[in-house]
């Protein structure tokens, strides 16, 4: 039987690296931290609004932006 692959979305690897760095920042917050990321991928930028807590994470929005990426950049830049 051949090894299975797990995928996650992009927010949950974004949000768990953000949160491995900054453990010991996040435990002794009392109200909750919004974060927004953005993301400029190959050939879509996404936005996310992540909140954090002592002991939970929660998506609050995500957005994709369509054909505007770093391909578009370069053939705007060219």
């Amino acid at each position: 039987v051949g090894k299975s692959i797990r995928i996650i979305d992009d927010w949950i690897s974004i949000a768990t690296e953000y949160s491995f760095n900054r453990v010991k920042e996040l435990n002794a917050i009392v109200a909750p931290r919004v974060v927004l990321f953005l993301d400029v991928g190959y050939s879509k930028t996404s936005i996310f609004v992540i909140e954090f807590t002592a002991k939970e994470t929660h998506l609050l929005d995500v957005e994709h932006l369509r054909f505007v990426g770093a391909k578009n950049m370069d053939h705007l830049i060219a």
